[in-house]
């Protein structure tokens, strides 16, 4: 039988996680200025990264007893993550002369993940979501939340390896927002799914001496993530699916309808999105 403690190393290997899914979404934003206006064009892009992973687990002697993309079937359990960044970060979408520095800049990050393609709550059920909406701040006086719970594995690939992630979550003091998770079961399908939500409000003023852009989540070792534990319920030889999904916003400098580059407050701030990227996660049941 292999250890099912939430660590998942069975005192062998804490390192081996493979993806279940990842995927790459590429967005962008683009205006061209009236003939008035010298032909000036307005562009902005990125590419935002979702990948869902798990653990590899070992029995006593330290053979693998699940593989990432299995759990040991009727209550078996492992923490599916979910890590998202950007492989190429928004650029500043104003004139370099109507540009402030520190802009664009991240605001929030959202997350959700499910049951999908027909499989069902007692299949494959969720619980104990990562980060939750009440945890400590490392400074409390700070008003943000320094997390340092293993929310983001040690990981390979476009991912680097990280065992953390390093952005700080905000805590709004004028607002009393802080991290929101949502459990919501799906009653229109007679409450045999459910999905958690989590919205989680991101320091603006997050400063990495290392990091070429400080206000996004877009290096190896700097990785916006939430995890969910899955239980799973079926025998062996099924195979699970849930859904993983991401989205991210930011603040930026966009123009004022009618205004060309170089006028006078010609800029206005605005918050903007990414599309949301997704993942599929299925797993195998496999005997114990």
């Amino acid at each position: 039988m292999d250890y099912i403690d939430d660590g998942g190393g069975g005192g062998c290997s804490d390192d081996d996680v493979g993806f279940l899914d990842e995927d790459t979404l590429n967005g962008f934003m683009e205006e061209e200025f009236p003939d008035r206006c010298s032909g000036e064009t307005a562009r902005s892009g990125w590419a935002y990264e979702l990948g869902t992973s798990a653990k590899v687990r070992y029995d006593a002697d330290c053979n693998v007893a699940t593989d990432y993309d299995e759990i040991a079937e009727l209550g078996g359990y492992k923490r599916f993550q979910m890590q998202a960044r950007f492989s190429d970060p928004p650029d500043p979408y104003v004139q370099e002369c109507d540009q402030d520095d520190g802009v664009p800049y991240q605001t929030n990050v959202e997350f959700w993940v499910h049951q999908t393609d027909g499989t069902e709550q007692s299949e494959a059920s969720l619980s104990k979501p990562e980060p939750q909406d009440s945890e400590d701040t490392s400074d409390p006086g700070s008003n943000v939340l320094g997390l340092s719970l293993d929310i983001v594995n040690s990981v390979s690939g476009v991912y680097g390896s990280v065992a953390t992630t390093l952005i700080d979550y905000a805590l709004s003091s004028d607002s009393g927002s802080g991290v929101t998770v949502d459990h919501r079961p799906d009653y229109t399908n007679g409450g045999n799914q459910e999905e958690y939500y989590w919205d989680i409000p991101l320091d603006g003023s997050y400063q990495d001496e290392d990091d070429a852009n400080p206000h996004f989540p877009d290096s190896t070792d700097n990785v916006a993530g939430a995890s969910i534990k899955v239980e799973n319920g079926s025998a062996e030889g099924w195979t699970p699916r849930l859904e993983a999904r991401s989205r991210f916003q930011f603040g930026d400098l966009d123009y004022y309808d009618g205004k060309c580059p170089f006028d006078i407050a010609a800029s206005v701030f605005k918050t903007k999105e990414t599309a949301i990227v997704s993942n599929v996660a299925e797993y195998t049941s496999t005997a114990t």
